[in-house]
C-alpha cells in the first residue's frame, strides 16, 4: 500500500496534522464469488467504468482473500493516532478519528 508509506514518511517528518482523504479500504465491499467459487473483486473507480477482476489465482479461496485484507487493516495499528485524521466519513478504516475536511482545515 503507498499510501502506508506515505503515511510513514508524514509521521516521520513529524507534521503536526496529518488529514488522511482516499484511504477507503473498501476492499471487502466489492469482493465476492461467483457460481464457481472464483473469487471476484468489483473494481470501482472515479472517471471509469466498473469492471470485475478474478482475484481467484492470487486468492483461491475467500479465507484467503479475506485473510490478506485483514493483515492490510491490522498493519493500520502500527500507526499512531496522535494528529492523524481520517477526512472521509464512510471509510472502513477505524484506526484514525473522521472528521469533516473543513473541520481539518480550518485549523490550518
Amino acid at each position: 500500500m503507498t499510501l502506508y508509506k506515505a503515511l510513514a514518511w508524514g509521521v516521520y517528518l513529524g507534521y503536526s496534522k496529518i488529514g488522511l482523504i482516499g484511504m477507503d479500504n473498501t476492499y471487502p465491499r466489492n469482493l465476492y464469488c461467483d457460481e464457481n467459487n472464483n473469487v471476484l473483486n468489483l473494481e470501482t473507480h472515479a472517471g471509469k467504468d466498473d469492471f470485475v477482476v478474478d482475484q481467484s489465482s492470487l486468492y483461491p479461496t475467500m479465507a484467503s482473500a479475506l485473510q490478506e485484507l485483514f493483515l492490510i487493516f491490522r498493519d493500520l495499528e502500527r500507526f499512531p493516532q496522535r494528529n492523524i485524521v481520517n477526512l472521509d466519513r464512510y471509510s472502513l478504516t477505524d484506526r484514525f478519528k473522521k472528521v469533516e475536511p473543513q473541520e481539518f482545515f480550518d485549523g490550518c
